[in-house]
């Protein structure tokens, strides 16, 4: 799910607010094709990418780290005061 909103210190973002894809449908690329479904979202609102607050886990933050993602040098002040523990990256496309 992408949050249309602007994302504060990052109005050129889109926030990837939630990507999740159950056990038993791990490994058959789904979260691929969900995360492309949302990149072509965002590239026809115009943004020019994702703000990913991700959950601390190798397997998560690696899938991100693959598709393009990196790590945020500069968090947006908002979301990492709500999520202080989630590694936040970026996507630009």
């Amino acid at each position: 799910m992408v949050d249309a909103r602007p994302v504060g210190d990052y109005p050129n973002l889109r926030q990837l607010a939630f990507l999740h894809v159950s056990h038993d449908w791990r490994g058959k690329k789904l979260a691929l094709r969900l995360y492309q479904l949302c990149k072509d979202t965002v590239v026809g609102s115009g943004a020019e990418g994702f703000y990913i607050s991700s959950t601390p886990t190798r397997r998560t933050v690696e899938f991100y780290l693959r598709q393009g993602a990196k790590l945020m040098a500069r968090p947006d002040t908002t979301l990492v005061s709500i999520e202080p523990d989630d590694i936040h990256l970026a996507h630009w496309f």
